[in-house]
């Protein structure tokens, strides 16, 4: 063939080659461009373009959207109220301090970094120390019972747990001393700790 011929001829493959891979309906072949019924073109130098606008998204990219049923704008607007506001992923358990006999109760509440209460359950970490943020120990405590949640490890018996807040975000600590003294309950809600006194006299 002629090199006339064999560019029309080269031509007309990747015309082909194009209406056969683009799902679309009853293209036609205008010039140098593939011209879809839907309002986009495709010229012979693989540009896309709809209603007069290149698509410059890769097609790995456009994979992207494989299996898309609907806006995903709006699907995503619909999830975003199931997750914490950011003022709630980083807390600070609160901690009542207390002064009794050798029996004291402790109030622990769930809370957002800027104080509020979080009423709602969480798993805390909560254990019992002679120092203030010291390391779990069981010197002068005969027990320490969690209630209103649900324990969910043991660490130390008596001194160091993991608890499960009731639904309501709380959990009490009755501490029961084998003598007159201080010392500290800790709680950490995973990214903070806080610390109250309980004195026994």
């Amino acid at each position: 063939m002629k090199r006339t011929n064999w560019n029309l001829f080269a031509m007309l493959i990747v015309a082909l080659v194009l209406i056969s891979s683009v799902a679309m309906a009853r293209p036609t072949v205008l010039n140098d461009r593939l011209t879809v019924d839907t309002g986009g073109t495709i010229d012979f130098f693989g540009k896309l373009e709809i209603d007069s606008v290149e698509v410059t998204a890769s097609a790995t990219e456009l994979n992207y959207n494989d299996g898309v049923t609907s806006d995903v704008q709006t699907q995503l607007d619909a999830i975003t109220g199931t997750y914490a506001l950011l003022t709630q992923v980083w807390g600070s358990a609160g901690v009542v301090g207390a002064t009794n006999s050798l029996v004291n109760t402790v109030a622990i509440t769930r809370k957002d970094i800027a104080g509020s209460t979080l009423a709602d359950t969480g798993l805390l970490r909560i254990w019992i120390s002679e120092t203030d943020l010291g390391a779990a120990s069981t010197n002068n405590i005969e027990t320490l019972i969690l209630s209103t949640g649900t324990a969910v490890q043991t660490m130390t018996a008596n001194a160091d747990y993991k608890y499960v807040t009731s639904t309501n975000g709380t959990a009490v600590a009755t501490i029961t001393a084998t003598a007159a003294g201080t010392n500290y309950l800790m709680v950490s809600d995973s990214s903070t700790v806080s610390s109250g006194a309980v004195v026994f006299d």
